[in-house]
């Protein structure tokens, strides 16, 4: 797991704009950065739901089943 973590880290620096840049550049940067984390975001609440779904639908068929 820490590797998972450690490689994030380094892809997620790896274009950093360094203290000689512009203001403009840096508000870019940090404005792309955060649009990729709300879409990682996005798509973990995604599994989740689909998660909740699947097992919720499995509790039903289970539930169904003893019923016969």
């Amino acid at each position: 797991m820490p590797e998972i973590i450690t490689i994030r880290k380094s892809q997620s620096l790896a274009g950093a704009p360094s203290g000689a840049a512009s203001l403009h550049v840096r508000e870019r940067y940090l404005r792309r950065r955060s649009q990729r984390r709300r879409l990682g975001d996005r798509g973990l609440t995604a599994l989740w739901v689909a998660v909740g779904a699947v097992v919720s639908w499995l509790f039903v068929v289970g539930f169904a089943a003893l019923g016969h």
